[in-house]
């Protein structure tokens, strides 16, 4: 009779979920993520500025980080358990609305050395996503060939 009691007056699971989201959107908040597309394409309309992260479904895939920095500097690392781990620092500027000039670091004097990035939004499996839009047939470098998600920022 009393394990019965206790068990009726315990919450649903519903409610411990509605608690759970609350608090991931209260940490997003928190880590400047937006909630949204627009608010994403808002943020970084003219930069990438922040701390972004691919999130492989394996541990035996390469993880790559970008963290862009509001001086205009950039390093990509990159990891694996196979082939370990590599840095690369990079320059950065703003060009336009969801475009951004970049070249390797030491490459910034030459503007011949400069390539656009293209970059816009999308929605995967419920979270948002950075992606990158080929310019042209002459296109030079990839940020990633997987899916950059925001971890928080500045960098």
């Amino acid at each position: 009779m009393k394990l019965w009691n206790k068990l009726s007056h315990s919450k649903p699971v519903q409610d411990y979920a509605t608690v759970f989201q609350r608090q991931i959107e209260v940490d997003c908040l928190q880590r400047g993520i937006p909630s949204n597309l627009e608010g994403f394409r808002a943020k970084f309309r003219r930069n990438l500025v922040g701390h972004w992260k691919t999130e492989p479904e394996s541990e035996l895939l390469p993880v790559t980080e970008w963290k862009f920095f509001s001086n205009g500097t950039a390093v990509q690392l990159n990891s694996s358990i196979i082939i370990g781990s590599s840095e690369v620092n990079f320059c950065w500027r703003e060009r336009g609305d969801l475009v951004i000039d970049m070249c390797k670091a030491g490459d910034e004097d030459e503007n011949s050395n400069w390539f656009p990035i293209h970059y816009n939004f999308k929605q995967k499996n419920g979270l948002i996503t950075l992606v990158q839009l080929p310019e042209t047939p002459t296109f030079k470098f990839y940020l990633t060939t997987d899916y950059l998600f925001f971890q928080g920022g500045p960098a």
